[in-house]
């Protein structure tokens, strides 16, 4: 169950970010791009599973929004969502060579595991020889500039390697992580942030595949704060294997990445875990290697990626939620503070000649040359039997004389009978 809470709308169709709720024992899944005002995660809030077929942005989730609580008990989860194994060639970056490979020879045939940050392990035969060359996959990615800055998805754990077993069957390798982006003026961590990679699963018929390569997780606040409690792990998943018959390799650590205003942070390395998937029946050739927890610097966020940093937290844009709010912005009449100035409507000419901007919307000017009301039509008072007339308010200038009129007769009327 997800709650989608409105905080108002503005002129002009242009709606205010909402609040997301995930309540506690609820699942939320999202992929993609998403900004809102507050987010509490007191449930599961689940990435969309990577899909090659669908360009939907699935396999990462990144989220910009002023204020995110992950509560204790809650999760943001993108464990195995990344690239995915199958019962071909496993997927993995860089058109799969971060993904593990798969053995060639005899049955069975397992698979190495996928990679990330760092290198995946490789599959071996029983006995802990290599016999097959299902090497693990090749290592990508930066710790200095992760891919999944620029590119969320390409931050993506590599699949492990699929298994060939008796009788004509195949097994896949375990998931790799996938992606999360968290950017807000502040960030409090309660709960966890998972991005791990699959463990490869028992397959039928001997089938001995390669583990998941851990993912991405990226955290960029004005101010972060952590619970006792609070984790965040992109660890590699485990291969399978028999020591009687074949070993697959584990996936590599992925990788953390932690940015502060300040350079402050209240997360314990030990809460942050990108290890390597575990060596497989004692053999150390199948681990595979850890990835890296980083921290560092950051400037205010600019989660709406306007070039302007949120004013919450030491930045100028006054609505860090909406790319077209910013000092950078012309004014338009729109009832909408567009240049962060302060003010809203107050440009001068925002509607053209003939046109003047009231309440957000274009209408037509006063006339410049309307000198004003006419002025009013005399106001007869009657007084002592005589006919005065006095400036004052009346019904026109026509009613006026008619009224004037009657009222003459009248009075002479009552003379004459004198």
């Amino acid at each position: 169950m997800v709650a989608l809470v409105a905080s108002g709308v503005l002129a002009a169709g242009r709606a205010r970010a909402e609040d997301l709720v995930v309540p506690a024992g609820g699942e939320v899944m999202l992929g993609g791009d998403h900004l809102f005002d507050k987010v509490t995660v007191k449930g599961t809030l689940l990435v969309k599973r990577y899909d090659q077929a669908q360009p939907d942005g699935a396999g990462w989730l990144r989220i910009g929004a002023n204020t995110i609580v992950i509560e204790a008990g809650g999760a943001v989860d993108a464990t195995g969502k990344g690239y995915r194994g199958g019962s071909g060639a496993a997927q993995g970056h860089d058109n799969g060579a971060g993904a593990g490979k798969t053995a060639s020879g005899p049955m069975p045939r397992p698979g190495g595991g996928g990679a990330h940050l760092k290198k995946g392990g490789d599959a071996y035969d029983k006995g802990c020889t290599v016999a097959f060359a299902a090497t693990g996959g090749s290592a990508y990615d930066d710790d200095k500039e992760p891919l999944a800055d620029a590119e969320p998805q390409q931050g993506m754990g590599s699949a492990g390697g699929t298994a060939a077993a008796s009788e004509g069957l195949t097994v896949a390798g375990g998931d790799g992580g996938g992606v999360i982006v968290l950017r807000a003026a502040k960030i409090v961590l309660q709960g966890r942030l998972l991005a791990n990679g699959d463990d490869a699963a028992p397959g039928p018929s001997a089938g001995f595949a390669g583990g998941g390569a851990g993912g991405t997780i990226i955290v960029e606040a004005g101010e972060f704060s952590a619970g006792a409690d609070a984790r965040c792990a992109a660890n590699g998943g485990k291969g399978h294997g028999d020591a009687q018959q074949a070993l697959g390799g584990s996936g590599s650590g992925g990788l953390i990445v932690l940015r502060v205003q300040g350079g402050g942070t209240s997360l314990p390395k030990e809460n942050a875990e990108v290890v390597g998937g575990a060596a497989v029946q004692g053999c150390a050739g199948t681990k595979g290697e850890d990835g890296t927890f980083k921290t560092g610097l950051a400037e205010c966020p600019d989660a709406d990626g306007d070039g302007h940093a949120n004013a919450a937290c030491r930045g100028d844009d006054c609505d860090d939620l909406d790319p077209e709010r910013n000092p950078g912005q012309e004014e338009s009449c729109n009832g909408i503070d567009d240049d962060c100035d302060g003010k809203t409507d107050d440009a001068p000419g925002l509607c053209g000649a003939g046109m003047a901007c009231k309440q957000g919307s274009c209408v037509p000017a006063p006339d410049a040359g309307d000198a004003g009301p006419a002025a009013l039509p005399p106001r007869i008072v009657l007084g002592g039997g005589l006919c005065a007339v006095r400036p004052g308010r009346g019904p026109g200038l026509a009613g006026g004389l008619l009224l004037l009129g009657l009222m003459l007769a009248a009075s002479c009327r009552r003379w004459a009978r004198r």
